[in-house]
């Protein structure tokens, strides 16, 4: 049904996009002073997640609200939508819950580890590993495409109906609604 294929589609995407990362990152992100046996076993510093500066979860954040809120109040007027208002909205919901899980699965495998600071005092920081960094990447990629597969579909859906036909008439033009006199001198031929 198309409810897996928006599901598990993008989880496939995500997955392809970080193997080739992988798979790029190989020989062209050699870096200087990296050692060469990297591996999904090593030790990956603190990663600054911070969901104010990321579009990833602002754009699946949003998507999210809007999807939820526009199908629970019943916009899909459309006789065969593609999936059911309840649908989009629990997508929608898993997705926006989705793209807050990655970071934190990444904080979740990662461990305590007492480290000098450019200071030259101890301090403690959670460290990670490559795979969970992987993981948390997939599983943020798979939140955003997810997203957006659904909010496309949700839109084709309420382009045909009546109200979001009127809602972009009347605010895509809010200079002819201003009098019917100004509306009738600007479409005059010259």
């Amino acid at each position: 049904m198309l409810q897996d294929w928006i599901a598990l589609g993008p989880l496939g995407f995500a997955i392809v996009v970080v193997a080739l990362s992988i798979v790029l990152a190989g020989p062209f992100g050699r870096f200087k002073g990296l050692p060469k046996e990297l591996g999904p076993a090593s030790a990956v510093g603190p990663v600054n997640f911070d969901f104010s500066k990321s579009f990833a979860s602002t754009i699946t954040a949003l998507g999210a609200l809007l999807t939820t809120v526009l199908a629970a109040k019943g916009t899909v007027t459309v006789a065969k939508p593609h999936l059911t208002a309840s649908t989009y909205a629990a997508l929608s919901i898993f997705f926006g819950i989705l793209v807050v899980v990655g970071p934190f699965a990444y904080r979740a495998l990662s461990k305590t580890s007492d480290v000098t600071n450019h200071n030259g005092d101890e301090d403690i920081q959670y460290q990670g590993y490559a795979w969970g960094f992987l993981l948390s990447v997939t599983l943020t990629v798979w939140a955003v495409y997810g997203q957006l597969v659904t909010v496309f579909f949700f839109l084709m859906d309420i382009q045909s109906s009546a109200l979001f036909q009127a809602a972009v008439f009347f605010c895509s033009s809010p200079r002819r609604l201003s009098s019917p006199t100004t509306f009738a001198q600007r479409s005059r031929p010259c």
